[in-house]
């Protein structure tokens, strides 16, 4: 319970500073991974720990490579998904309706089927949920509508003449693009 998740955090930090494909930034963004992950496999030995009525011996060494080894291939599984299987299905979903409604649906749909999954195998339902979560990209999302308030700003901004408003498209232009996927 006492692991956080600042991996969100911390790469829009790199990202404000320009420095977010540098190697100090995917050196840091990989450690609150790991960091992450641990901290969920951590709460999956602890859940079965309480779950055997706090016996410690019942679970041992070889209980705790067992949860590892399934963290990891629910991870792994998770990351072929993403790489693999949501960019298509995220299209095929924005064909049937590309509105943000949708667009939540299909990531809570995404999140409880991944969570059933570790429910499954033994782990804790969050470590699904946070596994795919890791794997999805804002760029498996590039099909569904912008908000109205995002598409009615980038209409206004088209229209900038003299300098100035050329420099304000440009800064009003970045924080749009910043919030757009939130």
């Amino acid at each position: 319970a006492l692991s956080a998740t600042s991996i969100a955090i911390t790469a829009q930090t790199f990202q404000d500073l320009g420095q977010k494909n540098s190697r100090e930034s995917v050196l840091v963004r990989s450690a609150a991974v790991i960091d992450d992950v641990l901290g969920l496999v951590i709460l999956a030995f602890v859940s079965s720990l309480a779950a055997s009525s706090g016996h410690a011996d019942v679970i041992g060494v070889g209980g705790m490579l067992v949860i590892i080894v399934k963290a990891v291939l629910l991870f792994a599984v998770a990351i072929l998904f993403g790489m693999s299987i949501a960019p298509y299905l995220s299209y095929w979903v924005s064909r049937l309706e590309d509105s943000l409604e949708m667009k939540a649906a299909f990531v809570m749909g995404i999140g409880i089927v991944f969570a059933v999954l570790a429910d499954a195998i033994g782990l804790e339902m969050i470590v699904g949920a946070y596994a795919v979560g890791l794997a999805l990209d804002p760029v498996h999302f590039r099909y569904f509508k912008e908000p109205e308030a995002i598409m009615e700003m980038r209409e206004r901004l088209s229209h900038a003449d003299t300098k100035w408003e050329q420099q304000s498209l440009r800064i009003l232009e970045a924080t749009i693009n910043k919030h757009s996927d939130k």
